[in-house]
């Protein structure tokens, strides 16, 4: 969540219909839900539009995952990581 401010997500793309756009994310996270609301905002330099998207994540340990899938009549097959399937 370190990355998700303005000073360390600030960039500016280059795309191929809307010219140089400006992008940078700002998270606010609620420490006792676990909940990250992640809002992302965009300019179109070269057309003078901002917008802004917003993402709520959820983050949860892995004893508190396992009783949601318990309790949703499921269970883990695996426990990965990451992506890459590195341990969890």
């Amino acid at each position: 969540m370190l990355s998700w401010t303005p000073e360390h997500s600030k960039r500016v793309v280059q795309s191929p219909p809307h010219g140089r756009v400006s992008v940078f994310y700002d998270a606010q996270a609620e420490p006792d839900s676990g909940i990250v609301t992640i809002r992302e905002q965009y300019r179109l330099l070269d057309k003078g539009v901002q917008m802004v998207g917003s993402n709520h994540v959820r983050f949860v340990n892995q004893e508190h995952l396992s009783c949601l899938l318990a309790e949703a009549g499921l269970a883990a097959v695996n426990w990965c990581g990451d992506w890459d399937g590195a341990l969890f």
